[in-house]
């Protein structure tokens, strides 16, 4: 199942290569980028807005400042946030 995703891979990587010599395709590329990087917040406040009221308030503030601050304020990785978002949401339950 993979092997026709890294076929896609290659020849995007390749294209790139291709491609930037081309103002046109390299302005495509950056509204692309800018499309991305704007979902990302996007769908941040899709999966925290349900948790925002009630009791859950105080629980998604402290995990995603802490987030926050664990990746800008102390260079972790995205993937180790990520783990240990998980740890503390998994020990630290808020009551339905």
């Amino acid at each position: 199942m993979t092997v026709p995703a890294a076929i896609v891979v290659v020849l995007l990587t390749q294209s790139y290569g291709a491609l930037q010599s081309n103002a046109i395709a390299m302005a495509a590329l950056g509204g692309v980028v800018a499309a991305a990087v704007g979902m990302m917040p996007a769908a941040a406040w899709q999966l925290a807005r349900p948790y925002l009221y009630g009791m859950r308030a105080l629980h998604a503030l402290v995990i995603v400042g802490g987030a926050v601050a664990l990746s800008l304020g102390f260079g972790v990785s995205p993937i180790q946030v990520l783990g240990i978002a998980a740890i503390l949401g998994f020990l630290w339950r808020i009551p339905e």
